[in-house]
């Protein structure tokens, strides 16, 4: 028996859309949602990446856990400062908080990371830990490692400006968020959703 639909307009973690491409989206999301596996999220600028990102850690196993998102496109120092635990001088208060580890820590556009910095990426993934300025011993990197791209990072593999033995360690899950223009059923959905949110603003 096919799976009932709800009539809401709402799916897994809160996303609007039920088109048929969506409920795809959905299961699999679900299925990694319990799973601490590295995740890479597809697709176009505006998709959803960040929010399906959210929703499958907020349905994970650690839902209190902290939901850590970096920008790599407009700060790719962040990820030095946020996950290496490279931290600029801050209150004592403020660096025990960063040092904490997360839940998830999501690596928004991760293609735009410079080299430099994939390597040391890549080191944490390996040995799964992370060394703080200013602390004597290591840190297990116990945090989920999401990330999202709109370039295709396999060709930036073969341009040699993504290292391959990162992308195979970040895309151990992957999915590809439809464009809007591949689920026009959706639009209407969506104008009322964005429509009740400027309402109730």
């Amino acid at each position: 028996m096919a799976q009932e639909r709800p009539k809401s307009s709402l799916g897994f973690g809160g996303m609007v859309g039920q088109s048929a491409g969506m409920w795809r989206l959905y299961g699999m999301a679900a299925k990694a949602a319990a799973r601490q596996h590295p995740i890479l999220l597809l697709g176009e600028p505006g998709t959803g990446k960040k929010v399906l990102a959210r929703a499958i850690h907020d349905h994970g196993p650690a839902p209190d856990r902290v939901f850590v998102a970096i920008d790599c496109a407009s700060r790719p120092a962040a990820v030095e400062a946020e996950l290496l635990g490279r931290l600029s001088p801050c209150s004592n208060s403020q660096r025990e908080k960063s040092q904490l580890p997360a839940g998830t820590v999501f690596l928004d556009e991760v293609a735009a990371l410079p080299l430099e910095l994939q390597d040391k990426l890549l080191q944490a993934l390996r040995e799964r830990e992370i060394r703080p300025l200013a602390v004597p011993k290591s840190i297990p990197l116990e945090a989920r490692v999401s990330s999202s791209s709109c370039r295709d990072l396999e060709t930036a593999v073969r341009q040699g400006a993504f290292r391959r033995d990162l992308y195979v360690r970040l895309n151990v899950m992957s999915f590809r968020l439809p464009a809007l223009r591949d689920r026009k059923d959706d639009i209407g959905l969506l104008v009322d959703h964005f429509l009740k949110q400027i309402s109730a603003a």
